[in-house]
């Protein structure tokens, strides 16, 4: 009997450690906190449907004209979040189609990728599964692949400067984790646990998802959640040295430097053809025609009406809940990323970046970006859009609102 006891109480702080308590909760009327745009309603990409599920959308009502830009959501925290600390996303449907690359994903306050990102669910175009990936800076971090885990093993070099930038990866082997097959078992979980000695990051499909874990649980238990899809150990890389507090970003950008490279649109998506612009036509009135201009992801699925080929670009989504051992750090958006500002640069040496060609990146050529400005908003005194003024149609504006 004393034994079973002593053994009852060794055992307790094991069940413990993977216990978290609440400390931010994003749902409903609730989700979005103060938001303030430039140019137009915010009710294009943000909403609350009936069912009170938050909707971001690329908005796909505009007809957007050549050399302008079309308006896309991004959301950040204002909070970053230390170690010991678990990050849930649960939606019934997210994002997809071609040019459409959605994300949920974390990073450092600062300049990107400084203290680190996680991408907790990652995917472009029409690929069938969801990809995870850690990304650091500088070398010397890297997966250790021999660990357990349900996800099938990519580039293990966490190196932004290695590899293209890819990140060390992780590919969902689950087909319900990405696209309709995702909203057809209808939706599911994405869970991360961010902690010095390891990142685990769990998909669970709708018929998965624990009892426990709803849109007002007070505490997770990671110890409940089985394998991990993803599952990225301190063994081959210092995780506290790698990564600072992160701070949540959920997002869809437009083509951008992956989905809309060429030879990644064309693995699941229709082949880009010798379409363009009869050059004769006045900017504002341009339409694509048969003409020599190679036909781009912008050019594509950007610009003109796009009402029916954007109308699966969107999250519906029950809540995203973040549990906490640690608490959070108050973050300054501004301080903030110009994150990917840096991460890579087109042909013409221009910056070019995750938020490439639709929402924040400032404004640039038609062939590398899809909406932009970027819009901060955190009280009544409204918005400002960064991003230079003077370009050859205008911009429509792009919405970046901080949650509470």
């Amino acid at each position: 009997m004393i034994a079973t006891a002593l053994s009852a109480l060794i055992a307790a702080p094991a069940a413990y450690a993977g216990t978290y308590p609440i400390v931010d909760s994003y749902a409903g009327e609730k989700f979005f906190g103060d938001v303030f745009w430039a140019a137009k309603d915010n009710s294009s990409v943000f909403s609350v449907n009936e069912a009170g599920r938050v909707i971001l959308k690329v908005d796909n009502e505009s007809f957007v004209p050549y050399n302008e830009k079309r308006f896309a959501p991004k959301l950040e925290s204002k909070h970053a979040y230390q170690f010991d600390t678990v990050f849930v996303m649960d939606a019934v449907k997210v994002p997809y189609g071609c040019g459409v690359w959605p994300a949920f994903w974390t990073a450092a306050l600062g300049t990107w990728p400084d203290g680190g990102e996680i991408d907790i669910f990652e995917g472009v175009n029409r690929q069938e599964t969801n990809q995870y990936a850690v990304h650091t800076a500088g070398e010397g971090c890297y997966a250790d692949f021999s660990v357990q885990m349900l996800g099938e093993p990519g580039v293990d070099n966490c190196s932004i400067g290695a590899n293209y930038g890819a990140g060390c990866t992780v590919k969902d082997r689950n087909q319900n984790s990405y696209g309709p097959a995702f909203a057809q078992a209808g939706g599911g979980a994405y869970i991360m646990e961010f902690t010095k000695e390891f990142i685990k990051i769990w998909f669970k499909t709708r018929s998965e998802v624990p009892q426990s874990m709803t849109t007002d649980a007070k505490e997770i238990n990671t110890d409940e959640l089985g394998e991990p899809t993803a599952f990225y150990p301190n063994t081959r890389c210092n995780i506290e040295r790698f990564f600072k507090p992160q701070s949540v970003i959920i997002d869809i950008t437009m083509c951008g430097v992956w989905a809309g490279v060429k030879s990644t649109l064309q693995q699941t998506c229709p082949p880009l053809g010798e379409r363009g612009f009869d050059l004769d036509v006045p900017l504002d009135k341009r339409v694509l025609s048969a003409n020599s201009t190679e036909e781009s992801c912008y050019l594509k699925y950007v610009i003109n009406d796009q009402k029916d080929h954007l109308k699966d670009a969107y999250f519906e989504l029950n809540y995203i809940n973040i549990f906490s051992k640690a608490g959070v750090i108050g973050g300054d958006s501004d301080d903030k990323k110009d994150s990917k500002e840096n991460e890579n640069k087109d042909n013409n040496g221009n910056k070019d970046n995750k938020d490439g060609e639709s929402k924040t990146s400032s404004a640039s050529s038609p062939g590398t970006t899809g909406s932009g400005g970027e819009i901060i908003g955190a009280s009544n005194s409204g918005a400002s859009q960064t991003g230079p003024v003077a370009v050859a149609a205008g911009v429509l504006g792009a919405a970046v609102a901080l949650l509470l």
